[in-house]
């Protein structure tokens, strides 16, 4: 099991040893672990209704129905993705940075933002700086240290290493959570990042959505 899914066992009291994993190689899925959950609340409901009906005479309801639903095609690209990355090697890392001084250099970039970024009606248009494109700046620096996050390993057990930076951010739309990549970014600008970032927000959130061209590129490291 995943770390996200041991997380899950523990904050529900469940013994992992008990559950069925139906996942690949059997391993054990959020879902599996919440079925277990509901299962056993199940059991322990049933042993009390036998006694609980002949107290109350009362009878026993119908049985639920279940519908069937065609998943829309975002969410198959989506299920197809994350089921992808049960084969791929996990680990999780956490640490507490102090960004005050960073902070203070948005402030201050923010106050000196070139015109042909603030044009009105146009989809990368911004006034102010947040933090996410001095984190994804922060990220092509941290790409450039540990080369081994911008390399794939091909089927001849040989390691394909990217030149160029490329990082997905994760993005809700009203079809569902999107990873759209952003290219180069070891040789944009804070500004230029920051432009990229609200034209994916800005399209994300419209009736038309993310184009295929703003999916079709793959980040490696999201």
């Amino acid at each position: 099991a995943t770390p996200a899914v041991r997380r899950v066992s523990r904050e529900h009291n469940v013994d992992l040893a008990e559950v069925r994993g139906t996942g690949r190689d059997g391993r054990i899925t959020k879902e599996d672990v919440l079925n277990h959950i509901e299962s056993s609340s199940s059991s322990a409901s049933s042993s009390d209704a036998p006694s609980s009906a002949r107290a109350s005479g009362a009878t026993a309801a119908a049985p639920g129905t279940t519908e069937t639903i065609d998943l829309t095609p975002v969410q198959r690209a989506m299920f197809k993705a994350m089921t992808a990355t049960l084969s791929t090697p996990h680990f999780a890392y956490s640490d507490e940075i102090d960004v005050t001084d960073l902070d203070k250099i948005r402030v201050l970039l923010s106050r000196s933002i070139p015109d042909r970024y603030t044009q009105p009606g146009d989809e990368a248009s911004f006034t102010k700086l947040t933090l996410l494109p001095l984190l994804v700046k922060a990220m092509s620096l941290a790409l450039h240290d540990h080369p081994m996050f911008r390399s794939t390993l091909n089927s001849d057990s040989k390691l394909m290493r990217r030149s160029s930076h490329d990082i997905s951010i994760a993005l809700t739309s009203k079809v569902g959570l999107l990873t759209p990549c952003i290219t180069g970014v070891q040789s944009q600008s804070i500004y230029d990042l920051s432009a990229a970032i609200t034209r994916l927000q800005t399209v994300a959130g419209s009736a038309k959505g993310l184009s295929h061209a703003d999916l079709k590129a793959t980040g490696t490291i999201t």
